[in-house]
């Protein structure tokens, strides 16, 4: 509880997951911003979903825990009884009900804009979920390694560059089938696009993709498994 206080009382954080993926999904449905979502929004729901999980549970988490460590916060954590793995357990969980309310503000959008189409593909939510959950934990467990790794600057300057670069080109805004052929076999097994892959398959396709999917999970239990290892208190 006390991670995600933390989490709800800073007001760059707010802005990072719920204010940014709202204004893009807004822009992609009521402009011609991005062109290839502006005609469905259920595609554009899906796209944003990614959107909000990147923002929320990988660059929020590794900025927040990064400047933590600067702080001496997480070596104050280290007096108590708990070991690395109860943090990364607790960021982890926290992350998860920061990534809700990201994807909750999204889908209320997307409610206040495409009733008619939000709500056609209602039966597919659970799935839309556990993927959700998946790739808020490989986000979370790999923004902690990052946190872990370079000093605060450097993990501020290089989550936000991760984050841009993903959302650009990691076949989420721009569609695999728009990015050269040699990238876009690489990036449908890294978690931007894997991840958009599984949430468009399940919500406009109402169908499990299979290889997306296993690949989210991968990228979750590779992640725990390394930054249950590699997290530091300083």
């Amino acid at each position: 509880m006390w991670e995600l206080s933390l989490n709800v009382r800073n007001g760059e954080q707010l802005l990072l997951v719920v204010v940014i993926p709202v204004a893009i999904f807004l822009a992609a449905t009521t402009t011609n911003f991005l062109p290839t979502l502006a005609d469905s929004p259920v595609t554009a729901l899906a796209t944003v979903l990614t959107v909000s999980v990147l923002a929320s549970a990988f660059t929020s988490v590794a900025i927040s825990t990064a400047f933590e460590r600067r702080s001496g916060a997480l070596l104050y954590m280290s007096t108590t009884p708990l070991g690395k793995s109860d943090v990364v357990l607790a960021k982890v969980i926290a992350t998860l009900f920061t990534v809700m309310l990201s994807c909750g503000a999204v889908f209320i959008a997307a409610l206040a804009t495409s009733f008619g189409s939000i709500t056609s593909m209602a039966l597919m939510l659970p799935l839309t979920l556990i993927i959700l959950i998946g790739g808020a934990v490989a986000g979370a467990s790999w923004a902690l390694t990052l946190a872990s790794t370079l000093r605060a600057e450097g993990v501020l300057a290089l989550a936000n560059a991760i984050f841009v670069v993903a959302i650009l080109f990691g076949g989420v805004l721009i569609p695999l089938d728009q990015l050269p052929d040699i990238w876009a076999s690489i990036a449908q097994y890294l978690l931007p696009g894997a991840l958009t892959m599984a949430l468009t398959s399940v919500l406009v396709n109402e169908a499990i993709d299979i290889s997306a999917s296993v690949t989210v999970l991968i990228w979750a239990i590779v992640g725990t498994i390394v930054a249950s290892k590699s997290f530091r208190w300083i």
